[in-house]
């Protein structure tokens, strides 16, 4: 399938973004006003030839070409299966926190403290605020820690991350702590990417800032 990165309307994300970030957790609320969208660019990775109008519907699925057929009491179903980007999705966050020094992965979830751990494992960091919950990844993590910690933390039908770079604090080397507001406000000013599901569970939405020449 050949997919091509499709720049997105500044005004249009955003408006996706506050529909769906504003009533979410703490992470989120503080991302809307404290980002200068402005200041970088939305884009995502979409298949070849797509109308503008498409591209920006990012609540319709039906986006990907399905990749399998269910086959059903020996006929074949008319319903396909959209196949699911988070193996490469995971590779391409990756290779972007290969970018940075001290690069932090930390992803929302909508569990609660009590049920975080269900099998994630104990190489995944887990951060507490409050009673909300979030996933990360510090410094170098292998593919396969990405794979599983994106697949823990995804839930339907709506969920983001942040990838923030020279996250120098000592905290972030250990495995099990509690973040104060200081904290998410730091992850917050070091935003190098931030990424959002998006056209029903089949895509991403993506945001970084310009680059100081």
């Amino acid at each position: 399938m050949q997919m091509e990165t499709c720049v997105l309307d500044l005004f249009r994300t955003v408006e996706f973004l506050q529909e769906v970030l504003a009533d979410q957790r703490t992470l989120a609320r503080l991302l809307l006003p404290r980002i200068d969208w402005a200041k970088g660019h939305f884009f995502t990775f979409l298949p070849a030839g797509l109308s503008d109008e498409r591209v920006h519907r990012f609540q319709v699925g039906d986006i990907v070409p399905p990749v399998a057929v269910i086959y059903h009491a020996g006929q074949v179903s008319k319903e396909l299966i959209a196949p699911c980007l988070n193996d490469e999705f995971a590779s391409y966050l990756h290779e972007q926190m290969q970018r940075y020094s001290d690069a932090l992965l930390i992803l929302d979830t909508f569990y609660y403290p009590e049920e975080a751990e269900d099998g994630l494992g104990e190489d995944v960091g887990i951060a507490v605020y409050n009673r909300e919950v979030y996933y990360y990844l510090f410094g170098h993590p292998t593919v396969e820690q990405v794979e599983r910690t994106v697949s823990h933390a995804y839930m339907y039908p709506s969920w983001f991350g942040i990838l923030a770079g020279g996250m120098v604090e000592p905290k972030w080397g250990e495995l099990r702590i509690r973040l104060d507001l200081g904290d998410i406000e730091r992850i917050l000013s070091r935003v190098q990417l931030f990424f959002i599901s998006a056209y029903d569970e089949e895509g991403y939405v993506f945001w970084e800032p310009k680059q100081e020449r």
